[in-house]
């Protein structure tokens, strides 16, 4: 198989990877530091469209809902959390719930967050 069939297997294996599962930005990840009070800092990531989304952190719920349009070649939406202002600087655990398509609600989390 030459560059080209392998650049278009890819792509296509990419279009049906999309299985309603949210996940964060890319930049979002374990370990990370966000900037503390008094600034909010804002999680991100992508689900499916207008999906409600729930963000637990420090005994918190926040809810969102993923916007109607689509954000990228998968079919993935955008959702947005604009945390309040932390001042302790940690760690914390940032978990995200969507429910998925069978009923089940599927959860992601962020470990070992720090603020600084």
């Amino acid at each position: 198989m030459g560059v080209s069939g392998v650049v278009t297997l890819t792509f296509l294996l990419s279009l049906s990877c999309s299985d309603g599962v949210p996940r964060f930005a890319n930049y979002l990840q374990d370990h990370m530091v966000l900037q503390r009070a008094p600034q909010r800092a804002v999680i991100w990531g992508f689900g499916d469209e207008t999906k409600l989304t729930t963000l637990r952190f420090n005994d918190k719920i926040y809810t969102t809902v993923s916007r109607k349009e689509r954000a990228n070649n998968l079919g993935e939406s955008i959702w947005s959390v604009t945390l309040d202002p932390v001042s302790d600087e940690g760690p914390y655990d940032i978990q995200v719930t969507q429910p998925l398509a069978n009923g089940t609600l599927a959860t992601i989390t962020l470990h070992d967050v720090l603020f600084g």
